[in-house]
């Protein structure tokens, strides 16, 4: 009965190795797979903007003594007006010209837009603008051109009975320019006249142009008519301010030859 018993414990302890041995074998397994990977998550791509708006400033041709046509080019998607600023001073520039609309593009616009009311045998600077439907502004390059000279016209006195004999009109160059006052004060709504006189060495200089502008902020407060005047037999031409809605000084400056006066206006 003995003997029975210890051979039952020893096929006991052969079968408890058996079994353990895979489940170790099975844990070895386990231990060793290889760990799972990361997924890589690609950054998003960076959106592609519009185009910036450029502009280019271009030669001025059909060139008068009072007028000329400015020509460039703009481009960009977002582009929608060009203009063009001048002045008789390099650097400076108190006038502009017509606002041109456009649309957008990537290639190049051309704009070609006329100005008037130039002085004769003056040089003049002129650059373009151009702006995108956020505002943005971009300037092209400074360029110039110079006005025609005007000259007189051969006056023919008939004389009855004999030969006309052609004479000309002698040319009086201006010296100086004045205006009838150096201050103006004027309430909202109200109108002012001013007077430009010029003067030559003992002659009226007639038929000259006087051209007066006005900055962007002066042109909140006030406008001026006309934007230039021909001056008569007296050498005098006559602007009319008309006061805005909007309180403060602004400056008008009259041009002509080179030569220029500048008066306050205040608006009250």
């Amino acid at each position: 009965m003995r003997n029975t018993y210890a051979f039952l414990a020893h096929c006991m302890f052969i079968c408890g190795i058996v079994y353990l041995f895979p489940i170790n074998s099975t844990s070895a397994q386990l231990s060793t797979q290889t760990p799972a990977t990361t997924p890589t998550v690609t950054p998003a791509s960076t959106p592609i903007l519009p185009n910036p708006i450029a502009v280019t400033t271009g030669e001025a041709t059909n060139v008068t003594a009072i007028s000329a046509t400015l020509h460039g080019t703009g481009s960009g998607r977002g582009l929608t007006k060009v203009w063009f600023e001048y002045d008789t001073a390099s650097g400076s520039y108190q006038n502009t010209s017509s606002t041109q609309n456009v649309s957008g593009s990537p290639f190049d616009i051309p704009i070609s837009i006329d100005i008037t009311g130039l002085m004769n045998n003056t040089a003049y600077f002129y650059r373009i603008v151009g702006q995108n439907s956020s505002g943005d502004i971009s300037y092209g390059s400074e360029k110039t051109f110079t006005t025609l000279l005007t000259t007189a016209t051969p006056a023919v006195t008939p004389t009855p009975g004999a030969t006309p004999v052609t004479t000309t009109t002698p040319i009086c160059d201006v010296k100086a320019i004045m205006v009838s006052q150096k201050r103006l004060t004027l309430q909202k709504g109200q109108t002012g006249e001013v007077t430009v006189t010029l003067e030559g060495d003992n002659c009226f200089p007639t038929g000259k142009i006087v051209t007066a502008n006005i900055s962007k902020i002066s042109s909140k407060r006030i406008s001026v008519s006309p934007k230039s005047a021909i001056t008569d037999e007296a050498g005098k031409a006559t602007f009319t301010i008309t006061a805005k809605d909007k309180n403060g000084k602004a400056k008008v400056t009259f041009n002509t030859w080179n030569l220029k006066k500048a008066i306050i206006v205040r608006v009250k």
